[in-house]
């Protein structure tokens, strides 16, 4: 069974990840929506509703940089 505190410790080395894959050429790939999207979700659940919707933000930034606002994966990202 995995502890909040490890949720705690899985995120604190997540976010580190995320801080240095903003510098480089892979923010702008698609699995970085997944991760933020997925982020967000965990987020979420663990109570942290203001953060999860910064990493909802980042989602949809790079949905709308890759993909544009027509198509599904910003509504789904929406939802």
């Amino acid at each position: 069974m995995i502890t909040h505190d490890k949720y705690e410790e899985a995120l604190k080395y997540y976010k580190d990840i995320k801080a240095q894959e903003k510098k480089s050429i892979y923010a702008t790939y698609p699995h970085h929506y997944n991760n933020s999207y997925r982020m967000s979700s965990i987020l979420y659940q663990l109570g942290n509703s203001k953060e999860a919707l910064l990493y909802i933000s980042q989602a949809l930034s790079v949905v709308v940089r890759i993909f544009g606002k027509k198509h599904q994966k910003y509504i789904d990202c929406l939802k």
